[in-house]
């Protein structure tokens, strides 16, 4: 039962983007390749609930992973003892700046993801964050862009990830374009497994995405989400955690 938690030192670089879509695609690739395995567990911990908001406007009956909110360390800390989860993935508050829901979160972690926008001005926060807090803790990370605009060309990307690169950093290899169906996916209740066929590119990035930085962690090679919504599995009681999915 791997815990991931998606994490970041400042807003607005697609975490919660991230952890409902990849949390998606894990869902459907785990139903089609290991049905007897647990369901898929999103937490969301960030005061702003916009993983709450988003799966709110997804539907419970819709969601293809169950779902809870965690508004306090002491139920971050209860996650290990969720076993009856295959993956859970935890969406963090904005800054990880004096923040005890953030910290929590990455003292039950087993790997990190780092969204980064493709901007070289991004790099700093991101080495401030590995190096000071996400190494001391010893915990498998990687870096994803995200939000990219091809039209503007990978100039900016290119640099960004020569100087993360440059330091070491593990940076995944698949970048998530900024496709206006990913950025209008969350007020239409939509998530990557049930993009219309139209929008095959924008999903295409998630797949591969969760392929790509969930192999160590799922029965990946040949499993592929299918273009429309996985199995709806009913929201697990969570002890004291605070559940809610479409209220």
């Amino acid at each position: 039962m791997p815990i991931h938690v998606i994490t970041s030192q400042k807003g607005g670089v697609s975490k919660t983007t991230i952890t409902m879509n990849v949390a998606a695609v894990a869902a459907e690739i785990l139903e089609r390749v290991s049905p007897e395995a647990g369901p898929v567990l999103v937490v969301d911990c960030d005061p702003q609930r916009s993983a709450a908001w988003w799966a709110h406007y997804v539907g419970a009956d819709r969601l293809p992973f169950s779902f809870a909110e965690a508004n306090s360390p002491a139920e971050l800390e209860r996650l290990r003892s969720l076993t009856q989860f295959s993956e859970i993935f935890v969406d963090t508050p904005g800054s990880l700046d004096d923040n005890a829901r953030a910290q929590a979160a990455l003292n039950v972690a087993d790997h990190v993801i780092i969204p980064v926008l493709p901007e070289p001005l991004t790099v700093a926060p991101v080495v401030r964050m590995i190096e000071q807090i996400i190494k001391p803790l010893g915990l498998p990370y990687i870096t994803v862009f995200g939000r990219w605009d091809s039209r503007n060309g990978r100039r900016k990307l290119n640099e960004t990830r020569t100087a993360l690169l440059a330091r070491g950093f593990p940076v995944a290899a698949t970048v998530l374009r900024n496709f206006e169906i990913t950025t209008n996916a969350s007020i239409e209740g939509l998530l990557a497994t049930s993009y219309p066929r139209s929008s095959h590119e924008a999903q295409r990035d998630f797949v591969d995405l969760t392929r790509e930085i969930l192999r160590d962690y799922l029965p990946v090679a040949e499993a592929l989400p299918a273009e429309t919504p996985g199995t709806t599995i009913s929201v697990s009681a969570l002890g004291d955690m605070t559940v809610r999915a479409g209220e």
